[in-house]
């Protein structure tokens, strides 16, 4: 049995035929008298053949024999590089035997880290005298995997601590036993502990792993520590900002149990006040383990004033200008001010923002938008004012919801007569005004680019009854998104869409811009932007006043930053109240490439409706900023 903290170490002693003369020569000799046979160490002797004094370019690197990871996992581990394919105008990168030896040992010791303790590596080296340049052909038998045999995991403690294991572990017997998996175990029961008051929680781990069965023992000795409560918090590093916006922002109290969740949703509170490049929340393990915890908090100040220009381009909107201004700490109190101008060809807007963050309470904030703008669609040139209050709940990490109140003067121009026709009225100018509610369910881990979780928003609107305005209608809007890791990099995200809505009185109580559309960027993007569903003679979209949308897509990294998709969409609108047509839904099939930007994947999509109209085109391209959804 080798203890896992020596295993690695002690597997290469075992190999290492410098260190052992006897066995090296041996072996070595045997190596010369057997043709073609070749050992899992590195041969020296092929390497030492090739000309020092000559400089050698890398022509190729090619893995062979890797059926359990990908070439491209496994050519990142090397230094020794080739010339990317597509840059053919530079040099071929210079050849290190030493770097390529070395380079063998990290691919084996890469198996070794994923539970192939065994696994070979040998290469075979060609060079072309004429061209100066190397191929190397790197082969790997994997042999089989070491699995987890026993696994048992002891909370050394007189007294009863109340916390209950996990269930599940990031090691379980039978499993690969991983070198992630195995910390990641540690990592795991330590975090239980610290949620439920042990502070000062120490972790032994222990594995021993046998080559013989491909079994490893693994063992946890937990000692929990003492119960803890929080101490006193101490903030460092602000300028300008008032250490008490900071200590607001705490979800604990002196005095309370201590627990790393709460120092973790005080941290997101923090950055979420945006005024701070970074914080640190700290607490540092005393050789006495004092029941009371002090916290150390660390911040770096952002400027408080920013000026922000961009552009940006979409299929839908297609060149985007944006010029931002804003004041992090407007009056004091963490309270944002700022102003924005955005122009595209659909969207023209000048607005302002106010937020005042722990409104009435601290998990509550009120934003008050206000914004004088024009939307520019096929269907109408809509001129609109509008003034928006809104007020913001946090009521765990994952569940928000909002209250808002919409008041609108809306002004329609450019409405065509089929339009008006095939809504029997319409309403061209008027006020909107009503509440609106919503909740949203979020446990996605990455806004621009999430890979697990979900998302589940429900958003009501209603209008007209409450305190009057022009337009009386009410809408109500249902959409869920979930993300799932496949294996191989591969992940699959779904989307489904509902909405219902109607009017009282008469159908021109309702707006154009409030009804439902389908189609384009973001929907189904086989047919163009919002051109799903009924359209007039014109061939302008009518909206609709039930909607049903979704899509099924694989997303998996192609290399480097590239990534690929495939995706299926589908979705309908109904003229009519209460009717989601499932029942004529339309299909859009298509693949798509995105390039990881630090603002989002810029992405590129292409697809295809299945059924379209006689005079659709076949297939519809759509250039965007971050994720279909």
């Amino acid at each position: 049995m080798v203890p896992v903290a020596q295993c690695h170490e002690a597997v290469r002693k075992k190999r290492s035929w410098r260190s052992q003369p006897v066995l090296f020569l041996g072996v070595l000799l045997c190596c010369v008298w057997v043709p073609g046979w070749k050992s899992d160490v590195v041969f020296a002797l092929s390497l030492e053949e090739i000309d020092p004094e000559r400089a050698w370019r890398v022509e190729s690197v090619v893995l062979s024999g890797n059926t359990q990871f990908d070439a491209a996992t496994l050519l990142a581990e090397l230094q020794t590089k080739t010339r990317p394919w597509y840059t053919p105008w530079k040099k071929r990168p210079l050849f290190d035997p030493v770097s390529f030896e070395r380079d063998l040992e990290r691919v084996r010791h890469y198996y070794e880290t994923q539970g192939y303790y065994q696994a070979q590596v040998t290469y075979d080296l060609h060079t072309d005298a004429a061209t100066g340049s190397v191929s190397l052909a790197v082969r790997i038998k994997e042999n089989e995997p070491v699995t987890v045999g026993a696994l048992s995991v002891d909370v050394r403690t007189e007294a009863q601590t109340g916390v209950a294991l996990p269930e599940r572990l990031p090691l379980e017997s039978g499993a690969l036993f991983t070198e992630a998996a195995y910390v990641q175990t540690d990592q795991a029961l330590r975090q239980v502990f610290l949620q439920h008051g042990h502070a000062w929680v120490e972790i032994e781990r222990k594995a021993e792993v046998d080559l013989n069965t491909r079994q490893a023992r693994v063992a946890y000795s937990i000692s929990p520590g003492p119960p803890t409560i929080f101490g006193t918090t101490h903030v460092d590093g602000t300028r300008k900002v008032d250490p008490q916006i900071v200590l607001r922002e705490l979800t604990y109290a002196s005095g309370e149990l201590f627990s790393l969740a709460a120092i973790e949703q005080s941290r997101q509170n923090l950055l979420s006040l945006d005024l701070f490049h970074s914080i640190h929340m700290e607490f540092q393990q005393e050789t006495e383990k004092p029941r009371q915890v002090p916290i150390r908090i660390r911040v770096a100040e952002k400027e408080p004033r920013s000026i922000r220009l961009g552009a940006g381009y979409s299929t839908d909107e297609e060149f985007i200008g944006l010029a931002a201004w804003q004041h992090r700490n407007w009056l004091g109190g963490g309270r944002r001010l700022s102003a924005e101008l955005r122009l595209s060809a659909i969207q023209r807007s000048i607005g302002a923002t106010f937020v005042q963050p722990s409104f009435l309470a601290h998990d509550t904030a009120l934003h008050i938008d206000a914004k004088q703008g024009q939307e520019d669609e096929d269907t109408y040139l809509l001129n609109y004012s509008r003034l928006r209050p809104r007020i913001e709940r946090h009521f765990s990490p994952t569940f928000s919801g909002f209250v808002d109140y919409r008041i609108e003067f809306l002004k329609f121009n450019e409405v065509g007569s089929s339009t008006v026709r095939a809504l029997e009225g319409l309403r061209r100018e008027g006020v909107l005004s009503g509440p609106t509610l919503g909740l949203v369910w979020d446990t996605t881990e990455d806004l621009l680019n999430p890979t697990q979780g979900g998302m589940l928003s429900v958003v009501a609107n209603q209008a007209g009854t409450v305190w009057g305005g022009d337009y009386k209608f009410f809408s109500l809007t249902a959409e869920a998104k979930h993300y799932q890791r496949l294996g191989w990099g591969v992940v699959l995200a779904t989307r489904l869409k509902t909405g219902l809505s109607d009017f009282f009185g008469s159908q021109r109580n309702i707006p154009l811009s409030e009804r439902f559309y389908a189609g384009g960027d973001g929907g189904v993007r086989g047919y163009g932007r919002r051109k799903l569903g009924a359209l007039n003679e014109a061939d302008d979209p009518l909206g609709g006043l039930s909607v049903i949308e979704g899509s099924i897509e694989l997303r998996r990294p192609l290399w480097r930053e590239l990534a690929g998709t495939v995706f299926l969409d589908f979705g309908q609108l109904s003229l009519e109240s209460y009717d989601i047509p499932v029942d004529s839904l339309q299909f859009a099939p298509g693949f798509g490439l995105s390039y990881a930007t630090r603002i989002g994947p810029l992405r590129f999509d292409i697809g295809f409706p299945i059924d379209p109209a006689d005079d659709d085109e076949p297939w519809r391209v759509h250039f965007g900023i971050g994720q279909s959804f």
